[in-house]
């Protein structure tokens, strides 16, 4: 959620908003990797703003001469900065420069490390990301650099540019740093009066990385955080709720089956509970009418952090 709903594009209408047929994209998609869709119900594209924002942005660029190639070599994290910058000019108050420091961190620090996911270089990336932690405010590292990074290399690994191994690779090292992060945001601004939250996946699911982005958001905010990390059991989640007395309660899946398998269960568990349940990630259905009614709050991808975040907890009052 953002503060201006999330519109998603299927092809066919981003093809007549852009000029491009639906093959060139799925082309340029493969080939060139400037566009990251999601996945809708039976496997359709959906594009993102951003992602029309990118092709609005190239289409001016080949017009005026420029090559799809020498495009695509800046990354799609530079060029969605340029086409902001394009599109969107603001005053000189400041915000162009901002915008000219986001790009510079995204081809100092997000390409090294898509590119070290590529060579699997351990040495590469470490360094990468001690120098980005050394020169970076732990905002700027975290939603400039880590986020944007594990994106462009989990698209790198669906397009088979990246092998299992450079995926994990940095999948493990951003997670580390992420914990690190968790532990060091709160300090000093944690609130006396806000409860913890309570920050785990479902059952069976594995992936633990946008559970601590959204952790260290959560931390950032004032809330006490009670990681309980991947697959945890939603019988062992109901003794956490009455041992630690959460204030909200956040779960992450990714992967829709998962999801499935226990949602009932998740049902039973929010609706005897006095909390609210903040259910997220790619695995989930927005429109769970079951969910829903048990008073769960539904965050599906696409879900941008910082912003969306502050705007959910200002909807819920969990924060007052």
């Amino acid at each position: 959620m953002t503060d201006r709903k999330q519109q998603l594009y299927k092809i066919g209408s981003l093809a007549k908003k852009t000029g491009f047929s639906p093959h060139l994209l799925r082309a340029w998609e493969t080939r060139h990797h400037i566009l990251c869709p999601h996945r809708g119900p039976g496997n359709q594209r959906l594009y993102s703003r951003d992602d029309l924002l990118i092709l609005r942005y190239v289409a001016e660029k080949i017009q005026a001469g420029t090559r799809i190639g020498e495009l695509a070599a800046l990354g799609r994290t530079i060029l969605l900065n340029k086409a902001r910058s394009a599109f969107f000019p603001k005053n000189r108050s400041g915000h162009a420069s901002r915008q000219e420091k986001e790009e510079k961190i995204a081809f100092r620090f997000v390409r090294p490390i898509v590119e070290a996911a590529i060579t699997v270089d351990f040495m590469r990336l470490a360094e990468v990301l001690d120098q980005a932690f050394f020169e970076l405010s732990r905002d700027e590292l975290v939603y400039l650099v880590i986020l944007p990074a594990l994106e462009e290399v989990g698209q790198g690994y669906m397009d088979g540019r990246i092998s299992v191994a450079g995926e994990h690779l940095v999948s493990v090292m951003a997670e580390l740093k992420l914990l690190g992060l968790i532990d060091r945001a709160g300090h000093g601004r944690h609130s006396v009066t806000l409860p913890p939250a309570l920050c785990c996946c479902l059952p069976d699911e594995q992936h633990i990385t946008g559970l601590l982005a959204v952790s260290y958001a959560l931390s950032r905010q004032g809330f006490p955080i009670i990681f309980l990390g991947a697959s945890l059991p939603l019988k062992d989640l109901k003794i956490a709720l009455a041992a630690t007395g959460p204030g909200s309660v956040w779960i992450s899946v990714t992967d829709s089956v998962v999801y499935e398998q226990h949602r009932k269960q998740l049902v039973t568990l929010a609706t005897a509970s006095k909390v609210p349940f903040f259910v997220g990630g790619q695995g989930v259905r927005p429109d769970d009418h079951l969910l829903l009614k048990a008073g769960c709050i539904l965050c599906p991808s696409p879900f941008h952090l910082p912003a969306d975040l502050a705007t959910l907890l200002a909807k819920t009052n969990i924060s007052s």
